[in-house]
């Protein structure tokens, strides 16, 4: 179980790892958040319990570094989205800092105009 807290909000959210047989999966109760996919290959979708789509989250592999292909249809979900990522890739690289309370993040402005289409 990790936690994400947004500063300016104060608003905190529980990442859970559910038990199941072959595949992983993740759930955040507060936000009404299940995230599915091929987690160990960093493919994977978020949808709320509802069915809406939330994001689609997938890693590039030939670069330098760490890169992600994240597509956010409402601006208003960006950040937690990404924080959700930046959790998951930790627990799954088995990051030995990453501590429960670990992952926080300061909300700033994200403009439409500076997010690129998932393609």
């Amino acid at each position: 179980t990790y936690f994400i807290t947004d500063m300016q909000t104060g608003q905190t959210v529980t990442v859970k790892k559910n038990f199941t047989l072959f595949r992983s999966s993740f759930s955040i109760e507060e936000l009404g958040w299940e995230i599915e996919g091929n987690i160990l290959d960093h493919d994977y979708a978020i949808h709320s319990t509802d069915g809406k789509y939330i994001a689609q989250i997938s890693k590039e592999w030939f670069t330098f570094g760490d890169a992600f292909r994240i597509s956010v249809p409402d601006s208003n979900d960006a950040l937690m989205v990404i924080a959700v990522c930046l959790v998951i890739d930790a627990i799954l690289a088995e990051c030995p800092g990453l501590t429960p309370a670990a992952v926080t993040y300061h909300r700033k402005e994200v403009y439409t105009d500076d997010l690129k289409p998932f393609e």
